[in-house]
């Protein structure tokens, strides 16, 4: 009966909140004189209560509001709300310019490993303005920050902390463990913060163990390697195959799997086995999971989150190994950035070696040129109070290709499952851009997919009691009632009739960019399988997922101080299968409807993102560069005189990248190559001592011109015209030319991938107009 106790706090509240008139004289023991959310402190004096901010017109505490904007900080021990007034808190606990105030427990300062006793005060102004011109005087308190707010009461839209995944940065550090790391930044929401944590969550990787093995020796697609046999892996990269997921979920009823199935311990491993067998989480998690119930049929693992759930629910993110990568130092840093919505910084460090082997599909020739396919997951775990945690995963595909350089895209997708109470999700879905070749080899060191145009939409999940099951009249969910909108406040918002725009039951009013919307939802290797607007014929473990489109790049910029919310206002319509007689004569109705009205804010890490692209780059010249000393010297001093081309090493051969040196001498003629690499790879980190530079080939052409009319007149103007020429593109449909291209139309690069060596050879074009034996001049 909780949804319809809303409803009814919803209709009632409004009618009481006009301003009542100033009164000379009363006593306390006539409550009508104060407004309905104000106290009677003392005869003939009215004061609002907690959380409401004094907006009256005449005395003090005839008209009280739940909304506005909160300097909210977190202090230790407890205080006693109980008695206190607005003038209690004034230049105490709050600047003399607060309206209102409200002191909530709070389980830690930090959100993370704090003990004791805190309280979290909430002083609350009228707008933003006047809340940020208030933060001086908070100075002394950490940490602090501005807010959007309305009082947790039923008549507020219910607030949810938000979960999500974003990838912010991908880089190479040369000083990380032994072979150097991939070093991975981001932020997250977790589900949970200071008021609760009724969530936790774990990083994940895929699990390929491909030992030494070399790509061309290796199908990750059917598994097995010289007759060596593995599992395939292949089916892991795409998201919607994670056992934590409702993707595949059918809605219309047609599907009898219980929308809360996760297989985690399930120990079959490739297609449809468990997460464990499967994937690499983090260590702890792995240690946490290991004594759970194998799964059987369709109904998921026996879980219960009330006494399963880990005492810390940050013990799976924090400095956290993966399980069998001992040399990577896994999550190096999970930092707080806001207490109040559960935001989080992290960054992951990969040891390149592990990754290959251990994490990553390897393509190309190691020594020379290859690529890594891999990707980093999140699974998010929240808590129901019944035998069931409602998990959902997001997965983020990395790409890696390295010649003398590497280059890194990514792109994610994120499937959805259910709670026993009102929860939201934010999705937002871009289109897909899975192509590695082209600007992601080009000299740029980031290139991102687009998020113009995205498709976003938001998930509503909930779920009844066991005896209420879905109303076949006019369906669990009316469509004709589902509205949503994006504002500050729910009162102020313009909430849309959602689904009937998405349906054209409104001829003037239709979805704008619907044909777009649903391309974004086709795209069935990275977007999740989500039907908007459909309303369950069935329940099966009473939970129930509803997907309302939002529009085309609907979402509004991400705001710190929750002041961008999406809000939902929809009804509930089902039937209790438990009561009998008549309701008429005062018996149990068989029917219930309430409204549920939510809302969710839109910040900085809080959305989960589908098709994403990230592509990063580093290359050789990022430890080593080579110079070209043009004579000789016999001593330091005739040394400082040469003329010294400095850091001419180029990742390509082109027109601009083309060093140009004339002389007019025989003794300048002479050129010194000069490789050099950085003491802080080579020299300064530990295991450094075996790894060297080493010079391949080298070949140098000499035209001998003269100047009469022969056909050698124009030899160097041919040449030129060759060693300018544009380069070849290393990748083809499948990934990158293991086998060797043209730099230019002078040189071309060939492979030996048995000897994991590549050499420098003319073309024919070059031979062509210098042979090794030239002819006589003419």
């Amino acid at each position: 009966m909780r949804l319809l106790a809303i409803l009814t706090a919803l209709v009632a509240l409004p009618a009481t909140r006009a301003a009542l008139p100033a009164v000379a004289a009363f006593s306390c023991g006539d409550p009508t004189k104060c407004h309905v959310n104000a106290l009677c402190v003392s005869d003939n004096t009215c004061a609002c209560a907690p959380g409401y901010r004094d907006v009256s017109a005449g005395n003090n505490g005839t008209d009280c509001d739940g909304t506005g904007f909160a300097v909210r900080y977190i202090t230790s021990g407890t205080i006693d709300p109980a008695g206190l007034t607005l003038a209690d808190v004034n230049n105490t606990h709050c600047d003399s310019n607060t309206k209102g105030f409200y002191m909530e427990s709070a389980d830690t300062p930090d959100g993370l490993n704090s003990t004791g006793v805190f309280t979290a005060v909430n002083c609350i102004y009228e707008d933003e303005t006047a809340a940020n011109d208030a933060l001086s005087w908070y100075s002394g308190f950490s940490p602090v920050g501005v807010y959007r707010w309305v009082l947790a009461t039923t008549s507020a839209p219910i607030e949810v902390p938000p979960t999500g995944l974003t990838l912010d940065t991908v880089t190479f550090s040369t000083s990380c463990a032994e072979s150097g790391c991939w070093v991975l930044t981001g932020t997250l929401t977790t589900g949970h913060n200071v008021h609760r944590n009724t969530a936790f969550n774990t990083f994940y990787l895929p699990s390929t163990n491909t030992s030494d093995a070399l790509s061309y020796d290796f199908n990750y697609q059917t598994g097995g390697s010289s007759g060596n046999a593995n599992v395939p892996v292949e089916w892991t990269f795409s998201p919607v195959n994670h056992p934590c997921t409702s993707a595949d979920f059918d809605a219309s009823g047609g599907n009898t799997q219980k929308v809360t199935t996760c297989c985690i311990s399930e120990p079959t491993v490739g297609f449809g086995g468990g997460f464990l067998a499967n994937y690499r989480t983090t260590v702890a998690f792995e240690e946490w999971a290991d004594d759970l119930t194998v799964c059987s049929d369709d109904n998921g693992e026996v879980l219960s989150s009330t006494n399963k759930a880990p005492a810390d629910p940050l013990s799976f993110l924090q400095n956290g190994k993966f399980v069998g990568m001992p040399n990577s130092p896994g999550v190096t840093a999970l930092t707080l950035t806001d207490p109040f919505f559960g935001q989080f910084d992290f960054t992951i460090q990969l040891d390149e070696v592990e990754l290959r082997k251990m994490a990553g599909q390897l393509r190309g020739t190691v020594g020379v040129e290859h690529t890594i396919d891999t990707f980093l997951g999140l699974t998010n775990f929240r808590i129901t109070g019944i035998e069931a945690l409602d998990p959902f995963s997001t997965q983020v595909a990395i790409h890696l290709e390295k010649t003398s350089f590497f280059t890194v895209s990514t792109q994610g997708t994120n499937d959805y499952t259910f709670l026993e109470y009102v929860n939201l999700r934010l999705v937002t879905i871009y289109k897909e851009d899975a192509d590695f070749s082209g600007t992601a080899e080009s000299g740029d060191t980031t290139v991102r997919t687009d998020s113009a145009n995205s498709a976003d939409y938001i998930q509503v999940t909930f779920t009844l009691g066991s005896q209420y099951n879905v109303n076949t009249n006019d369906g669990l969910i009316p469509l004709s009632s589902v509205r949503a909108g994006k504002g500050t406040f729910f009162d102020s918002t313009t909430l849309d009739h959602k689904c009937m725009q998405w349906s054209n039951d409104f001829a003037a009013d239709t979805f704008a960019g619907k044909t777009m919307f649903e391309s974004r939802l086709g795209q069935s290797s990275c977007a999740p399988s989500a039907p908007m607007c459909t309303s369950p014929s069935d329940i099966p473990d009473s939970f129930v997922s509803f997907n309302i489109p939002l529009g085309i790049a609907y979402y509004p910029a991400p705001s710190a101080t929750l002041s961008q919310n999406i809000f939902v206002d929809m009804v509930i319509s089902a039937v209790d299968e438990d009561a009998t007689g008549t309701p008429n004569d005062g018996d149990e109705p068989g029917q219930m409807k309430t409204t549920l009205t939510a809302s969710i804010p839109v910040v900085e890490g809080g959305v989960n993102i589908f098709c994403d692209g990230y592509t990063a780059k580093t290359d050789l010249k990022d430890v080593a560069n080579a110079d070209i000393v043009v004579g000789s010297a016999s001593t330091s001093d005739e040394l400082t005189r040469l003329r010294i081309k400095a850091n001419v090493a180029s990742t390509q051969l082109s027109p601009d990248s083309i060093t140009q040196i004339d002389s007019d001498s025989i003794e300048a003629g002479l050129m010194t190559l000069v490789i050099k690499g950085e003491a802080s790879y080579f020299e300064s980190n530990t295991g450094r001592n075996l790894v060297t530079v080493e010079l391949e080939d080298v070949i140098t052409i000499h035209i001998m011109e003269t100047d009469g009319d022969g056909s050698d007149t124009d030899v160097s103007t041919s040449v030129m015209a060759l060693i300018t020429a544009a380069p070849d593109d290393n990748s083809f449909s499948q990934g990158i030319d293991t086998d060797g291209y043209a730099l230019n139309g002078a040189f071309e690069f060939t492979i030996d991938r048995s000897a994991q060596r590549a050499h420098l050879e003319p073309t024919d074009g070059l031979l062509a107009i210098c042979p090794f034996n030239p002819p006589r001049p003419a």
